[in-house]
């Protein structure tokens, strides 16, 4: 069997998973707009989600189980990144006062997989799992530098650089002299390009045993 064949009803259960996420919880007929599929079959595949335990619902509304966070803490569990990174991030946090993250790269994004906040912490929406443009943030970038130039091109062609702020790099030849730049410090930075105002230095890590590209900023 090749390994590109893909199966319709999966991508479309994750489909309505991923919009009741965007939607913060919706109805059948609220799905049914948004992936503009009949109401009959929203209602069909949320009915299937809920018996299996993947989706709860709430008087009409419907939204993602926690089983979910279940799924992603045990598998953070098991990266040895986050094993052997908990307690230094713990104390960098505590040396400067920031909010130090690691991320790791999946599928062309950076996954935010856990969080340290020191006492002077920015206050700001991340939590883990949340998945970021690499080329708009200082550990993406970072990870980008240590991609082969193939690999960054995938990412690219996939992604785009869609603007995040005005101040995002979303000129391909700005983004390759940053990238040519990190390779030659091996320090990666985001100025306002993800948040305004947020200024953020990030460096690779990497793990050649799994075969995975972290990063912390």
């Amino acid at each position: 069997m090749g390994t590109n064949v893909r199966v319709g009803a999966v991508e479309k259960t994750f489909d309505v998973i991923r919009t009741l996420d965007e939607l913060d919880g919706a109805t059948a007929t609220a799905v049914a707009e948004e992936l503009d599929i009949p109401v009959s079959t929203a209602h069909d595949y949320l009915q299937s989600l809920e018996d299996v335990g993947a989706i709860t619902r709430s008087g009409q509304a419907y939204q993602p189980s926690l089983r979910f966070l279940k799924y992603g803490e045990a598998q953070k569990r098991r990266m040895a990144e986050f094993v052997e990174g908990k307690e230094p991030m713990q104390d960098l946090a505590a040396k400067t006062g920031e909010h130090i993250s690691l991320m790791v790269a999946e599928r062309g994004r950076c996954v935010l997989v856990h969080v340290e906040e020191g006492a002077d912490s920015v206050s700001f929406k991340s939590y883990p799992g949340i998945a970021m443009y690499m080329h708009a943030t200082a550990p993406g970038k970072a990870m980008l530098a240590s991609m082969s130039d193939g690999e960054i091109e995938e990412v690219l062609a996939e992604y785009g650089l869609p603007r995040i702020t005005p101040y995002t790099i979303t000129d391909e030849d700005a983004l390759w002299a940053d990238i040519q730049e990190i390779r030659e410090t091996g320090v990666a930075t985001d100025t306002s390009e993800l948040i305004e105002d947020l200024y953020c230095v990030g460096a690779p890590i990497h793990n050649r045993q799994a075969n995975r590209l972290a990063a912390l900023s």
